[in-house]
Parts: structure tokens; C-alpha cells; sequence
């Protein structure tokens, strides 16, 4: 038995609330869409206030459908969607909307008591779905266990002094990510600086200062600067285990990511790479599905490329790998990279293209002397993208705690002189039969005519 706070009641979700499920009008008359009624379909929860949806039906779509309406306030549940596999999207309408088959609405005619639903339904959501998922596809929660869902309700005016505390905790913490929200922008943005300044020569004029030499910068055309290696047709076949096979999807801009892992099998390896074999130091490009994400070959174990990737080998004498991989990734070399690219749907550069692209590069010294400076400079960035993460990760399960702490009775002092949840129930309950259900079922029969 749960612990309940002095003048709490708890009651079954079904004891004070209508419920009802909705439906969708038949797709193959026209005549039931694009009407004025908003209809709202279970993919469509994208706020704790719902409005309308894409969608719009007639009212006489409503008429001869299942589809029901909700009044303003209505508590609306997805029970059926993909998306219940971890996420249990509630919401309250706005406004009069109807609901398709996928989503619950439940009123107990009564807007604070049908608010207090729905942060009860949030905060027990991880139980909810533990409990009551079912299905392989397509997730379901069963209907009956919600309408038996136990809802802790507290004496009305320390519901509301919950409610008034809960709003302004969550426009705090509203405020709070909004703010966290800006960082990974400003991080990208310092580090897209970081590598410009970096090709510019500006990082290093001190450098050049103190070791008296003029800023010299070579061009040359990619082509004739690195060896290309790509590998074209088909994939060997994937395997289970083997040689891990690098794809487009496993570069991203700076670094190399683990997922997805995909492997070819070992016998497969030689035959395959006929073309070369990357080292370290030498550069990666992606050239399609994405387009221009550069990393510089820093790991030893063996590998295979596939298809949209070439390795670049530079001349070591000439070229340091690190610093080329900087330059491909500059903002001037990238708008050079789109010019030459092709295609509508998925757009790609071929080899020849490629090699076509002129890149500059002072002395090996100072391109190695930028490297350092940058890396400095990015474990800077990397350190403060790794303190937001973990500020946002508070941050985020700082609403179910406030929640959590709401309905254990401990967010507002409790007044012994409220009057007791049970009294004012009572009386939402005798009525429920009586006006909650003709409220919903009115409202339904004025909007259909």
C-alpha cells in the first residue's frame, strides 16, 4: 500500500471520469475531410496542450464515423503506437477536437480534477507502460488497466496550491533548457571557427613571430596532392564477426563513431581491398548520404572501406595528415564540395570532381604546430560539451521529480483546515452519471448537427 498524505483520497480513474475511444472517417469520401473539426491522430503529440492536428474532418465525417469529440480540457492517452515501446504521449485539448482510434480521452467535467489526470498519467507513465505494454510492432497499454489507473487526489485547495507551484517550477526548468539548448550550437559554431582560423594562418601568427618566418601557403590541387583510394561495386557480404567495415554512416564531422557496426568476413578482406590499404595519418571523405564528413585515420585496428568513402594519402613529406583532414572540413572547402556536387534526391560528388579541389598548406612545421593548438582548443569544447550533457541530463529529470515529489504529498506545506479530497470526490462522483456525460455527450450532439 502506497503512503497517502492526511486528506488525500484515491480514487479509480473510472469513478470520476468519462471515458471514450475515437475513430477515423472513411478515406474514400471526401465529403468527411477537410471540414472545420480538428482531428487528431496518436503521432501528433507533440506538446501537453493539443489544438488540432494535420488533419480536419466535416461534421458529417463525425457523424458517420466512430470518431467522437473532446471537450476543452479533456485528458487525451495514446494507447496504441510504436512509440509506446518507451514514451507515453498525454496531452490536454485546447480546444473541441475529435480523436482517431489510437487515443482515450477521459473528462471528468471538471478542469483542475482532469489536469490532476493528467500529471498523475506523467508521472506513473514508466509503470504505466512496464505494466501494460503488449504487442511486438505495434505497441498497446490496455484500456481497463487505465480506467483503473489509482489517482492520488489531495483536498482541493492544496491541488491547487500544487498546481501553482508546478507551473512555476516547470517555467524554470522550461527557462533552464532553453538556455542548454543554445550550447551545442555555440560549441559547433566555435569549433567551425576554431578550423577557419586554423586554415587561415590566423592561430599561428605568434608561432610565426617567434620563429621569425613568413607565412608561406602552398596550393595545390587535391588530385595531385593525395593518392585516392575508393572501392566500387558490390559490397562483399556482411557478416556477423569479421573485419569491421567503415561506411558513410560511421563517419561524422571530426570523428569516427562505432554504430552502425557492420563487419565483412575475413576471407572477403583481400579480395576486396585491391586498391590500397588506409594507414594511419591519412584522411577520410565521405562522398554521398552525407556529403564532405572528414576524419583523419588515428586507430590501428584493421578495417575495410565501403562504397561513398575514399581515403586520401597525402605525401608525409609535404602534407600532414591531421592538418589536411582541418582543411576539408573548413567552411571555404566545404562551399567548394557543394559547388561541384551532383544530384537532386541524394547529392554526391564523383572522384573526378574531387580531385579538382584546390586546398593551401603552410610549412609542415606550422601545420603541425596548428594541430596542437587546435586539439588544445577542441578538448576545451569537449570538455564543456561533456558538462551540458550532464546538466541536461539533470535537467530533463528534473520534471519527474517535481512530479514524483508532488503526488508524495512533500512540493506544498499541507493546511489542516482544507477540507478533505473524499467530500468534494463525493460529489464528483454522484455527478458524474449526470452532468459529466451530458456535458461530453451534448457538446458531441451540437457539433454533429
Amino acid at each position: 500500500m502506497r503512503y497517502q498524505p492526511s486528506g488525500w483520497a484515491q480514487y479509480k480513474v473510472e469513478e470520476l471520469f468519462y471515458s471514450f475511444s475515437g475513430g477515423t472517417p472513411s478515406k474514400s469520401k471526401p465529403e468527411y475531410w477537410r471540414g472545420d473539426i480538428p482531428w487528431v491522430s496518436s503521432g501528433e503529440f507533440n506538446s501537453d496542450v493539443i489544438n488540432q492536428g494535420t488533419e480536419f474532418i466535416t461534421a458529417a465525417g463525425l457523424e458517420n464515423s466512430s470518431a467522437k469529440l473532446c471537450r476543452p480540457g479533456s485528458v487525451i492517452v495514446v494507447v496504441r503506437s510504436g512509440i509506446l515501446k518507451h514514451t507515453l504521449p498525454v496531452a490536454l485539448s485546447g480546444r473541441e477536437l475529435a480523436i482517431n482510434q489510437d487515443i482515450k480521452a477521459f473528462d471528468s467535467g471538471d478542469e483542475d480534477l482532469n489536469r490532476w489526470l493528467f500529471l498523475s498519467l506523467k508521472n506513473s507513465a514508466k509503470e504505466i507502460l512496464g505494466l501494460n505494454r503488449e504487442g511486438t510492432t505495434v505497441q498497446s497499454v490496455k484500456y481497463e488497466t487505465l480506467k483503473e489507473h489509482q489517482l492520488a487526489i489531495p483536498p482541493l485547495n492544496e491541488q491547487r496550491r500544487i498546481l501553482t507551484m508546478l507551473e512555476k517550477l516547470s517555467s524554470r526548468v522550461n527557462a533552464a533548457q532553453e538556455r542548454l539548448a543554445t550550447i551545442p550550437r555555440i560549441l559547433k559554431r566555435f569549433r567551425q571557427s576554431v578550423i577557419d582560423s586554423s586554415c587561415a594562418g590566423t592561430l599561428t601568427v605568434d608561432w610565426r613571430l617567434k620563429h621569425n618566418v613568413e607565412f608561406q601557403q602552398l596550393s595545390g590541387k587535391l588530385g595531385s596532392l593525395a593518392r585516392f583510394i575508393d572501392y566500387r561495386g558490390k559490397t562483399p557480404r556482411k557478416a556477423n564477426a569479421g573485419i569491421p567495415l567503415i561506411t558513410a554512416k560511421n563517419i561524422r564531422p571530426g570523428y569516427l563513431s562505432v554504430e552502425p557496426r557492420e563487419y565483412i568476413a575475413e576471407n572477403d578482406y583481400d579480395a576486396w581491398m585491391t586498391r590500397g590499404f588506409p594507414n594511419i595519418g591519412d584522411v577520410l571523405i565521405t562522398t554521398e548520404a552525407p556529403l564532405g564528413y572528414v576524419v583523419h585515420i588515428d586507430w590501428t585496428f584493421k578495417f575495410a572501406l565501403a562504397q561513398r568513402v575514399i581515403c586520401l594519402q597525402f605525401d608525409k613529406d609535404i602534407v600532414f595528415g591531421p592538418y589536411a583532414a582541418l582543411v576539408l572540413q573548413s567552411t571555404q572547402f566545404q562551399a567548394g564540395l557543394r559547388d561541384r556536387a551532383t544530384g537532386t534526391t541524394v547529392t554526391g560528388i564523383k572522384a573526378s570532381r574531387l580531385k579538382e579541389l584546390s586546398i593551401n598548406f603552410p610549412s609542415l612545421d606550422e601545420q603541425k604546430e596548428v594541430v596542437r593548438r587546435v586539439d588544445d582548443l577542441l578538448k576545451s569544447a569537449n570538455a564543456l560539451e561533456a558538462r551540458y550533457v550532464k546538466a541536461k541530463r539533470h535537467v530533463d529529470k528534473l520534471t519527474q521529480s517535481i512530479l514524483a515529489k508532488a503526488f508524495r504529498g512533500e512540493l506544498v506545506p499541507q493546511d489542516p483546515n482544507d477540507e478533505p479530497a473524499s467530500v468534494l470526490l463525493e460529489r464528483v462522483r454522484q455527478q458524474r452519471n449526470g452532468t459529466c456525460d451530458t456535458k461530453v455527450r451534448s457538446t458531441t450532439k451540437r457539433r454533429r448537427r
